[in-house]
């Protein structure tokens, strides 16, 4: 495994997780029924990660994908009712990038 930084699908392997680069959290998406959608989600090669927060299906993926991500899921007769992109604050994706070390 490479030490450093994001893979090219912004992915971070350090951290030992498959989310994205800072400023793509993630998108919350309302969509019913929510277990289902995250079963399907979850198997697309495009998204990184799916979980249930709040009530929420919650995808990690580029936001590039979110048309994709929104036909795939009614394809599947889903009720897609919204798909936004996360946006994190610049001090949050400064944190991030620099793992919160001093400059």
């Amino acid at each position: 495994m490479r030490q450093g930084g994001c893979d090219p699908q912004g992915r971070n392997p350090d951290r030992g997780d498959r989310g994205r680069a800072a400023g793509q959290r993630g998108h919350p998406c309302k969509v019913e029924p929510v277990e289902e959608a995250r079963k399907i989600a979850a198997g697309l090669a495009w998204v990184g990660g799916a979980k249930i927060e709040d009530g929420m299906l919650v995808l990690e993926a580029d936001p590039e994908k979110a048309a994709e991500i929104n036909a795939r899921l009614v394809s599947e007769g889903l009720r897609v009712s919204e798909l936004r992109p996360v946006e994190i604050s610049l001090e949050d994706a400064f944190l991030e990038l620099t793992r919160g070390e001093t400059v």
